[in-house]
């Protein structure tokens, strides 16, 4: 499961981030301390640094309606009489940009 904070910018780096505290802790790993990922020495977030497995996308803006795409494709399998979903797969679905990637369950 993912989160999108409407209106929220990019942070350039961690000590920028809302969900980051000055101590090294970050809301966005889980509530995990980065210390071990700081560079060596530092007591806190250093200026510009920004942790490598960071888990915050940007969501580009503007952007039209997100829609499962994969669910669109599954009600064309069912339903389309005049339209091959792989055909529409790949004339109109697959070639428009992905915003945000998929996410499985297991």
């Amino acid at each position: 499961m993912s989160v999108l904070i409407k209106g929220m910018e990019m942070p350039k780096s961690c000590e920028d981030c809302d969900l980051c505290t000055s101590d090294g802790y970050c809301i966005a790993t889980g509530g995990d301390s980065l210390w071990d990922a700081l560079p060596e020495g530092a007591e806190y977030f250093p200026t510009g640094w920004k942790y490598e497995g960071c888990p915050v996308i940007e969501v580009p803006a503007p952007h039209g309606r997100l829609i499962d795409a994969d669910a669109l494709l599954e009600d064309v399998r069912k339903n389309s009489v005049s339209y091959s979903a792989d055909d529409f797969a790949h004339e109109w679905v697959d070639v428009q940009p992905t915003v945000i990637e998929a996410e499985v369950t297991e």
